[in-house]
């Protein structure tokens, strides 16, 4: 790295930052690699099985190397070596520098994959079960001379061998057929003496279909006994003692949700820091901290300009999001995280949206600020909301909010208001598909309150009890999952361990009894099993099938969705743009609606283009498929599109495309599984 006089002086004014210069040195020639044998110096410096381009690649990625903290030494220089992956291909290299007087500067430079003779592969990025595709292979030769190669074509146990003589260039065609789900390997290589080339690639192969579940989750307190019914699939049971380990099943499928919008990534974060108080206390080790805090920096580097947080990255920010991202990055913080995000932002944020909100959407941001010494009028709100019509869920919250303020407010309803289920637990509110106005979310506001106007032991027992209860496999989304758990874990690491062992037992077809817990297994039911729990501590039990529908039905319930190619055709031109049409009937009015529309493995994108149409916000383009979220769709028809370029000719299936309420996706609508074809 020059600095600025010498830069200046070298280079003229456009160097006054700074000069970085890049050097490389020459490798072996193209002669040298195809002759046999190689020079002796070469085979000094390297193992014969290491020599340059004598291998079989298989190593593909989009990015080469990444050294984020390189010291230069005395004489100005830094070195570092670097494997590069196999792709060939130009690999731009930048270099970003800056002095200890913090001038800095940066540098750019290509690094030319180069191979006088190469076996390359070029097949679809996946394929699914029942498809039949057309990959090539092709070998180039970049000499002078016409050169004679043994051409060797593995696909799975199938190996074809050929002898060639190449001048310029040479194409086969590969046959792929997907005859089961996992993955097609192939092997396209060439040897020229010791010379050796060629590529290895996995082709994934996915279910044709749609994964589905079936299931119960029970709290089992007292002495009991039920039946198990067999179905189609394997059945996993499981039962725990402890009612912290049902918490980590919870945990678990928050954080494998695919997706991460920032409220997922949010409720991620409130899980893991959760997972690791539960270690804590278990004097185990929790392992995630390197996830943890690439989730703050995610967050904080998708906080809006204004200081909010929205749906997803680039969308307008929204305040029960921006609140739910903050108060999971406050809780990271007080975990011992270390910080990013403009905390000053967020309550400016809040409070220019505060009162643009309607009335009774204040309540939210006003507990925050309350929280973090911000001076709000709360009695005009509470005397102008309690002389409406208010759903349970809403008093709730002004009930809370009056709480937190310090302040007198009505509490006799809320015992009126609480109801009771056949096992005896207490909930308040309605089993309804709206994201806060619901049972659950209702449920956790009165523990809360409850919880600290010192409601007494067997209360909040029964409200733990509750959601313990309507668990069912999980939850209904992570946001859901992500306050429940923050909620009851303080009550349940108290209770932790103070439990006797109960036992379990199964008698029929699958017969086994156990004290032991976690009990965890898969099982083929064949006839009804008798299931037995007895002792005096609760057994927390779950038994679902999962399995794969392979035909699933078409599904027209709340939304209707189809898809159809530009005139409606069935067999595509390879080469040829062809555009992806999704049509979407919303039949009542829905917020945060997901399309997942499956794309043929034939098919490449045109562009990735993003539309901020008909409510849509985001797009993700994977290879199988294309997901579309959409904030928020009024009654009526909506269009979407994808603009697709057909590539490798065949017969491919099409799973169902599926739009769904993302945060309750058992509201949904889907298509039947189709097939296409792509011809020449």
């Amino acid at each position: 790295m020059l600095n600025n006089a010498q830069a200046t002086a070298l280079y003229g004014s456009r160097a006054a930052g700074g000069v970085i210069l890049l050097s490389t040195k020459k490798g072996v020639t193209a002669q040298q690699l195809l002759s046999a044998p190689l020079p002796e110096s070469v085979q000094m410096a390297m193992p014969t099985e290491r020599l340059p381009g004598n291998s079989i690649r298989k190593n593909f990625r989009d990015n080469a190397f990444w050294k984020p903290h390189l010291i230069t030494d005395e004489e100005g220089n830094a070195k570092f070596p670097a494997t590069f992956p196999d792709d060939i291909t130009g690999w731009k290299v930048e270099a970003l520098a800056m002095t200890a007087k913090k001038q800095s500067g940066i540098g750019s430079s290509t690094v030319q994959s180069y191979k006088p003779l190469l076996a390359q592969l070029v097949t679809p990025h996946f394929l699914l079960e029942g498809d039949s595709a057309v990959a090539i292979g092709k070998i180039t030769n970049y000499t002078t001379d016409t050169l004679s190669v043994a051409r060797a074509i593995s696909i799975g146990n199938l190996v074809d061998t050929k002898n060639l003589s190449i001048t310029n260039s040479h194409i086969d065609t590969l046959i792929l057929s997907a005859n089961r789900t996992d993955s097609l390997t192939l092997k396209y290589a060439i040897t020229q003496n010791l010379y050796e080339d060629g590529e290895i690639r996995k082709v994934p192969v996915y279910k044709k279909g749609v994964k589905d579940a079936d299931g119960f989750f029970a709290a089992l307190r007292n002495d009991t006994s039920f039946t198990l019914q067999p179905q189609s699939g394997v059945l996993h049971l499981r039962a725990q003692t402890d009612a912290l380990d049902v918490l980590l099943d919870e945990i678990e499928s928050v954080k494998n949700y695919r997706y991460d919008c920032n409220e997922q990534l949010a409720s991620k974060l409130y899980v893991l820091l959760a997972e690791k108080k539960i270690a804590e206390f278990r004097k185990q080790k929790f392992s995630h901290d390197d996830r943890v805090k690439r989730m703050i920096k995610k967050l904080s580097e998708n906080q809006h300009k204004e200081g909010g947080w929205g749906w997803w990255n680039q969308s307008e920010g929204l305040v029960w999001i921006t609140l739910h991202v903050v108060q999971a990055l406050e809780r990271a913080e007080k975990a011992g995280y270390e910080m990013q995000y403009d905390k000053e932002g967020v309550a400016k944020f809040l409070q220019t949206q505060i009162f643009q909100l309607p009335w009774r959407e204040r309540v939210l941001p006003m507990q925050y600020l309350i929280t973090h010494n911000t001076k709000v009028e709360v009695q005009p709100l509470y005397d102008s909301l309690i002389k409406t019509e208010l759903s349970i869920y809403s008093r709730l919250r002004l009930a809370e909010l009056m709480q937190q303020s310090g302040l007198p407010f009505e509490k006799n309803w809320l015992h009126e208001a609480r109801k009771q289920t056949l096992k005896g637990n207490y909930y308040w509110g309605e089993d309804q598909p709206y994201l806060f106005d619901n049972d659950k979310m209702a449920t956790v506001i009165a523990y809360r309150i409850l919880k600290n106007d010192k409601a007494s032991a067997e209360e909040l027992q029964r409200i733990r009890n509750y959601f313990l209860e309507t668990r069912g496999h999980t939850w209904s989304n992570t946001y859901q999952s992500a306050l429940i758990i923050e909620t009851l874990l303080p009550e349940l690491m108290e209770q932790a361990g103070n439990q006797t062992q109960p036992e379990i037992s199964f008698n029929g077809s699958f017969n086994f009894s156990t004290k032991k817990f976690p009990f965890d297994t898969l099982i083929h039911l064949t006839t009804p099993v008798a299931v037995r729990k007895s002792g005096l501590s609760p057994v927390y039990f779950t038994a679902y099938y999962e399995f794969w529908n392979p035909e699933p039905e078409r599904s027209e319930k709340d939304f209707v969705i189809n898809t159809y190619f530009s005139g409606n055709v069935q067999q595509l031109k390879a080469g040829k743009p062809i555009t992806l049409t999704v049509d979407v009937i919303v039949k009542k009015d829905a917020e945060y609606v997901m399309l997942n529309v499956p794309i043929p493995a034939g098919c490449s994108y045109e562009n990735k283009n993003q539309s901020w149409r008909n409510g849509e916000v985001h797009r993700e383009y994977d290879y199988h498929q294309t997901t579309i979220f959409c904030k928020e769709l009024k009654t009526g028809t909506y269009q979407y599109t994808i603009s697709l370029v057909p590539r490798y000719t065949g017969k491919y299936t099409l799973n169902p495309a599926r739009a769904e309420w993302m945060y309750f996706p058992v509201m949904y609508g889907q298509e039947k599984t189709k097939t296409i074809a792509i011809a020449n």
